[in-house]
């Protein structure tokens, strides 16, 4: 065994003159620290003999080290980050040589796949204070950085179950927005991202999204103070993510710190956890600023109509303009039709009474009823049984207009565009011995109405995949034809927001044009003394006065025949959103001569 050399320590602690204790040679065979393998250089360590950044001058006076686990401190001018090297931590310079405000992020993902994520100094900065904050809370031991202010951190603790299903349903719902603004309507747009929720989800995911479809200018015009940035492809679904959290905070009764968490947490779920400090951030910028919302003297603002389409409504219901933007960004009631061929109204209210669903039968259509409060379908009896269907009121208005009930058995109807099935289904209501035809060009929605006739069981119709304005390939003539023709859609926005963003100035001229070939096509079809019913949910008069007008002027031996409603008469008859709680039509009656 080798001999030891013990070095006497001195009674003062200093060292020998004009040497550190780091630098104090090392006796041959002296005991090493213990824990620390032979030859193993400490964390950090410089080359042998490499100056030490902002070391002393050589016989300088230095302190003695501390103990061991004892917090040291760096060398004057030196600025680790968290006490680690910075490139050892989570974050990292994305350039050493750049600019001081980009960084990028590298995380493990569940599925082990790293992922990067730039941001600002400013976003960094204020996620660690949340990571500290995080650090001590019970999540941090598995993993967890909420990225959250540190006042708001003990409440997400608290939900942090519940927030995850919270974030994901926030998420589903921007998703949803964005996808309007990318010309998806939400008939394609509901069944892509809500695969996966239940009910209750799904009916707060779809509040959301109407809701700020409906309020989106005014939303806008709300966040833009708040979120300074030019709108690219990649800042969008962060801006969709915000609205839908601004109509949270200010038409719904959420409380407040779930929106905000949820929101937070939601940034992950659409790929955009860089984002989370800053949308954080803005959401307590609104909240401590008051919460509201920030009106604009511009009535297509304030009430979220596109410039075009405010314009038109002002020209054509100078009126009545505000009117139908109100009543065209309300919640939509529930109508049934009660198919009157298998029971009455009394005995459809009879059983709503009974399953305590409060409604009332309306005035203008001996088959309807407005429920009070809209629920599910499946609640609904007689639904599934095929004794009553949801119609809007406006639409139950329809198909009384074609005179079914005069119609001897096996007379000829023709439904030119028929889906969903709704009207198709009243025709046969109102007169099942009928022969009916119902077309529509898309399959797809030709299937609908397959499935609305087997619901009812109305199976004595003939449905056909065919474009209406070539109606010659159908043999022989109709006594009776609708044409419940494609238009704006204008007077069903409430049911339809996504119409309002989708919707162009200049689809009105190309829509009249469709109107018109499908007019003068089911004309050339009619019997001498039949009936056609023309028929849009518009309120815009290019697509009804003005298609009346014309068709007549190209037609002039057809003439229009006046129907009553209610007490009153009308040729031509335009309904706006809010009358009788209805949606908009417009109805029209052509007569053919013998």
């Amino acid at each position: 065994m080798p001999k030891l050399t013990l070095r006497p320590r001195s009674t003062s602690g200093s060292t020998t003159p004009n040497q550190s204790p780091s630098a104090a040679p090392k006796a041959q065979g002296s005991v090493k620290a213990p824990g620390k393998p032979q030859g193993a250089k400490p964390y950090g360590a410089k080359p042998q003999g490499a100056k030490p950044y902002g070391a002393k001058p050589q016989g300088a006076k230095t302190q003695e080290p501390k103990s061991q686990g004892a917090k040291t401190q760096g060398p004057k001018g030196a600025r680790p980050h968290g006490g680690k090297p910075q490139a050892k931590g989570p974050w990292a310079r994305s350039n050493e040589n750049g600019p001081k405000h980009n960084f990028f992020r590298k995380e493990v993902a569940a599925d082990g796949k790293v992922k990067s994520f730039s941001t600002t100094q400013e976003e960094r900065r204020t996620e660690r204070h949340a990571e500290r904050a995080s650090a001590h809370s019970p999540d941090a031991a598995e993993g967890k950085v909420i990225a959250l202010s540190p006042q708001s951190h003990s409440k997400m603790v608290k939900n942090s179950v519940g927030l995850a299903a919270g974030a994901r349903s926030r998420a589903a719902a921007a998703l949803i927005v964005d996808a309007v603004s990318d010309g998806v309507s939400l008939s394609e747009a509901f069944p892509r991202h809500l695969q996966g929720f239940d009910e209750r989800d799904v009916s707060f995911i779809k509040e959301m999204v109407y809701g700020t479809l409906r309020q989106r200018r005014l939303l806008l015009n709300t966040l833009k103070p708040l979120f300074n940035y030019k709108i690219t492809e990649r800042h969008r679904i962060v801006q969709a993510l915000l609205l839908v959290a601004l109509y949270q905070l200010t038409f719904m009764r959420v409380p407040v710190h779930a929106v905000v968490a949820a929101t937070v947490s939601a940034c992950a779920d659409i790929e955009r956890k860089g984002f989370t400090s800053l949308v954080n951030a803005i959401l307590r910028r609104f909240l401590r600023e008051g919460g509201q919302l920030l009106h604009s003297d511009n009535e297509a603002i304030d009430y979220s109509f596109p410039d075009w389409l405010y314009t038109k409504l002002k020209e054509s219901y100078p009126e009545r303009c505000r009117d139908i933007l109100q009543h065209s960004n309300e919640k939509a009631p529930l109508f049934l039709r009660v198919e009157q061929s298998k029971t009455t109204r009394d005995a459809q209210l009879a059983e709503l009474a009974a399953a305590g669903i409060n409604a009332q039968a309306c005035a203008l259509y001996s088959g309807a009823i407005e429920l009070e409060s809209a629920l599910n379908v499946e609640h609904i009896p007689g639904f599934a049984q095929g004794r009553c269907t949801v119609q809007d009121l406006s639409a139950q208005l329809t198909a009384p207009l074609l005179d079914l009930e005069s119609l001897p058995q096996g007379s000829r109807v023709l439904d030119c565009c028929c889906a969903p099935g709704g009207k198709s289904a009243h025709i046969l209501d109102l007169n099942p011995g009928v022969s009916l035809t119902a077309l529509d060009v898309d399959q797809n929605r030709l299937k609908s109405t397959q499935d609305t006739l087997a619901r009812l069981g109305r199976t004595n119709v003939m449905l056909k995949a065919l474009d209406a304005t070539k109606l010659e390939e159908l043999n022989g003539t109709f006594e009776r034809i609708l044409v419940d023709a494609p238009c704006s859609g204008t007077g069903v926005i409430r049911r339809h927001p996504d119409i309002k963003w989708l919707r162009r100035a200049k689809d009105i001229a190309a829509l009249a044009q469709v109107q018109a070939a499908i007019l003068d096509a089911a004309y050339e079809k009619l019997s001498p003394g039949g009936l056609l019913v023309y028929t849009t949910c518009s309120i815009l008069p290019e697509e009804n006065e003005a298609q009346v007008q014309a068709f007549l002027a190209r037609h002039p031996e057809a003439s229009l025949k006046a129907f009553t409603l209610g007490t009153q008469s009308y040729t031509t008859l335009q309904r706006l959103p809010g009358d009788d709680h209805g949606d908009g039509f417009f109805y029209a009656r052509f007569v053919k001569p013998v």
